[in-house]
């Protein structure tokens, strides 16, 4: 029996066919679809495709991830290591930078510069294209190769304790395929590593 969900945040009206042939391929398997994953390729769509599938179906549901959860957890499976949460990763990183400094730093500056960072791995831009950019001085470029050495610093220290910062490892997450039994519903913001991902998705999931 199917209901009529009403919620105050609903899907796009192009993702209705998309969540549609979602809960018709868990529906051939229920009551149990505990060995299905369900991942949310949009931002916030995570808790409402949970809902979805709760109300229309019921029984054993699958699992059900947002798009940077799956990603972390994909990436973690791979490495072997444990993903730091954002606060946590801030505070190491500001910790580095104050070492590597000799002296305290503001905490806004370690923010902004980590922000900066985190969207240049996204969107994979090496330190070579940075320094190919034009209008870029001597003293730019050295705060460039510094930046990315920071970057990388940050990995290693972290690699050595088993743990990674997702976005700092997002280059990894290009090369995966997804496995069985995942379905992805949406699409995300379509960096260079997520294309990459996203070209392998089966048509059919």
């Amino acid at each position: 029996m199917t209901h009529k969900i009403v919620h105050p945040n609903p899907l796009p009206d192009d993702l209705h066919p998309a969540t549609d042939a979602l809960i018709e391929r868990l529906h051939a398997h229920y009551p149990d679809m505990s060995g299905f994953t369900a991942i949310s390729m949009t931002g916030r769509g995570r808790d409402f495709l949970h809902h979805l599938v709760h109300t229309r179906i019921g029984g054993l549901l699958p699992t059900i991830l947002s798009f940077d959860d799956y990603r972390t957890r994909r990436i973690a499976e791979a490495t072997g290591r444990i993903a730091v949460p954002e606060d946590e990763a801030f505070l190491r990183f500001h910790a580095l930078r104050c070492r590597e400094e000799g002296r305290s730093l503001p905490p806004a500056d370690t923010q902004r510069l980590l922000s900066f960072l985190t969207t240049i791995a996204e969107f994979s831009v090496s330190n070579g294209e940075m320094r190919a950019l034009d209008r870029i001085g001597l003293e730019q470029l050295d705060r460039i190769d510094r930046f990315f050495a920071t970057m990388e610093a940050f990995r290693a220290r972290l690699a050595a304790e088993g743990l990674f910062y997702p976005p700092f490892e997002a280059e990894r997450f290009a090369d995966l395929t997804p496995g069985d039994g995942e379905f992805f519903v949406g699409l995300p913001l379509m960096t260079p590593v997520n294309q990459r991902f996203f070209s392998r998705i089966p048509r059919d999931r």
